[in-house]
């Protein structure tokens, strides 16, 4: 495990951490309560943002004096809470709001968001300096290790003797965070006997604890036989324990958890396995999207993933920086998998990132080409096949711009073949319209096809233009089933067009309803001009109510039947209210799109 993705696993752990603040109150921020404009500044800009409900009284808060609030805001912000547009860049000022009003975990997390550069700018004196005055003015042992990490400069911390010393007293005083990070460099890093049994002991506490980090890298222990003897039960169990009944950052073991449940035995699960590998894949572990491509490549029988995954697996993986997963996207690009076979010549830049990644099989492999290594080498890809896919997109648009068509095409489609959706909708939208530059006529079926795929894959600008095609039968059959549920793909990932069009669609229905009822309003109006037979009878059931001593279209009926219809309103408003609550404190794990408070 590379230090830098521990730093980014660590920061994970730390924010998923911070949740907790969430849970503390019910309220969450609602357009319904009103709004405001406001503006904070996060050390590099203002930026400005709108407020809603009950985050004006967090900011109003904020501004008094109370960190509660601040930092209360900032997760709102950062996760998006509510009607808040989820603006990391806020957040941070929040964060930092906290800090100078004297709550050391707002420090912390404005620190370690500057120093990744996740509000889009990176500032180490601004970061070290927040983390300081975390640390050594309020005293918070997480700000502390933040500050070590800064102070040895992305060395090891624990080689630094005042970096040490300062993640070491964490450690003791009882910061989850110090303990995980002087555990993990002891496992990873110096690796001596003494280091090792060190480093156990704390991954033991930890798990017992139930924090995730702990179980993780006890599983992996166990898996590995490093500091205690192999023993996969163990390994599997520390996997579940931490996947299921931990806190913090649960991804790792449940990545693990599911790779154990795919390896068969009688407490093998290749359903539930192959869907914990799928999803820890989309929460960003390039460890679970190895697996699953393996499962789907080695053993596709009964896993579940499709023939055309699987190199979408590795391609991910590799992306996020899994050495095994380049090793694995190379060879399927040697063995011609699928319609890869014409792109046999790209594996070489995948083996050296491989290789640097500490793949041993992908040096291998390097060493066992001889004299063909450097004939692949003076024939080097037009588009580097080791840049990730959105790095190799941007300089196929280079290209482009460069006129060189063909070359760009190639690489598109080669990116296409790996299952990659940005890929497919973009070449999908040459296809459709026809880009002279790349197609001399329109291939539309071909275009569609394309962009389908590509929203299956959950690709937002996919998603909602075969949603618009499917709900006007543009280019397909109409199907508005189909387009609505296209477009939700796009709205539940937070496409605030995408929202706006599906609940146009939903409502859709009722007014053709409408358009429907005052037709047949109108031609009723109109038989009762010309039709009088008909104005007989109406006069004559009129007449029998009348003597009956009942009431036709009185007022207070009316009134009645409005109040019951707002009463029906404000009961399903309630049970939308009430559901996104469950949701945003976990009571519920389900919110659906057409609930307005999701």
């Amino acid at each position: 495990m590379s230090f830098f993705r521990l730093l980014i696993l660590l920061t994970i752990s730390l924010t998923i951490s911070l949740t907790n603040l969430a849970t503390a109150a019910n309220k969450i921020p609602s357009k319904r309560d009103g709004y405001r404009d406001s503006a904070i500044f996060n050390g590099n800009q203002n930026m400005p943002i709108t407020l809603y409900g009950v985050a004006i009284k967090w900011d109003l808060g904020c501004l008094k004096g109370k960190t509660e609030n601040c930092m209360r805001l900032a997760l709102a912000l950062e996760t998006g809470e509510g009607d808040l547009k989820a603006e990391i860049r806020a957040a941070l000022g929040y964060y930092l709001s906290a800090c100078d009003k004297g709550e050391g975990d707002g420090c912390t997390r404005a620190a370690m968001i500057i120093r990744e550069g996740m509000a889009n700018f990176s500032n180490e004196d601004l970061a070290q300096k927040t983390a300081t005055r975390g640390c050594d003015v309020l005293g918070n042992q997480d700000s502390c290790v933040v500050k070590a990490i800064g102070i040895a400069l992305g060395e090891s911390p624990l080689e630094n003797p005042t970096s040490y010393t300062l993640i070491n007293n964490a450690c003791l005083q009882n910061s989850d965070y110090g303990c995980e990070i002087k555990a993990t460099e002891l496992f990873y890093r110096h690796k001596d006997d003494a280091s090792i049994k060190t480093a156990i002991g704390l991954f033991e506490k930890a798990c017992r604890n139930k924090n995730a980090w702990g179980c993780t890298l006890l599983a992996e222990a166990y898996n590995t036989g490093i500091g205690v003897r192999e023993d996969k039960t163990k390994a599997m169990d520390a996997a579940r324990k931490g996947c299921l009944e931990s806190q913090g950052n649960t991804i790792p073991a449940c990545s693990l958890y599911g790779y154990f449940l795919t390896q068969g035995g009688s407490s093998g699960n290749m359903n539930v396995g192959v869907k914990l590998l799928s999803k820890a894949c989309v929460a960003h572990d390039g460890f679970a999207c190895n697996a699953a491509g393996m499962i789907g490549w080695k053993r596709p029988l009964g896993s579940g993933i499709a023939a055309w995954e699987v190199p979408l697996y590795f391609r991910d993986g590799c992306d996020l920086g899994n050495g095994e997963a380049c090793f694995n996207l190379a060879m399927i690009y040697e063995n011609g998998y699928g319609k890869l076979k014409q792109y046999q010549s790209t594996k070489l830049p995948l083996l050296d990132k491989a290789c640097r990644l500490g793949s041993t099989d992908a040096c291998k492999n390097i060493e066992s080409l001889g004299p063909l290594e450097a004939l692949l080498r003076k024939r080097p890809s037009k588009v580097d096949p080791s840049l990730t896919a959105l790095q190799q997109l941007a300089v196929a648009n280079e290209l482009i711009e460069q006129q060189k068509y063909a070359t760009a095409l190639d690489a598109v489609v080669r990116l296409a073949f790996e299952g990659v959706a940005e890929a497919g909708y973009l070449l999908g939208g040459w296809m459709y319209y026809g880009d002279p530059r790349m197609f001399r006529q329109p291939r539309k079926e071909d275009g569609v096809i394309l962009i389908e795929n590509a929203a299956r894959l959950s690709h937002v600008e996919a998603a909602k233009w075969i949603g618009m095609a499917y709900w006007y039968g543009d280019g397909v059959v109409e199907n508005r089933q189909k387009g609505l549920r296209y477009m939700s793909i796009a709205a539940a990932r937070g496409d605030e067009m995408a929202g706006s069009i599906y609940r146009s669609m939903l409502a859709e229905p009722i007014r053709e309803a409408y358009r429907r009822s005052q037709r047949e309003m109108e031609e009723e109006a109109e038989r009762r001009k010309t039709d009088w037979g008909y104005q007989i009878s109406l006069a004559a059931s009129a007449w029998s109510r009348a003597n009956s001593g009942g009431s036709y279209g009185g007022s207070s009926n009316q009134g009645a039947a409005r109040a019951s219809w707002q009463r029906s309103q404000q009961a399903m408003d309630k049970l939308n209210w009430n559901n996104a609550v469950g949701y945003a404190t976990g009571k519920t794990t389900a919110c659906p799109i057409s609930n307005p408070y999701c």
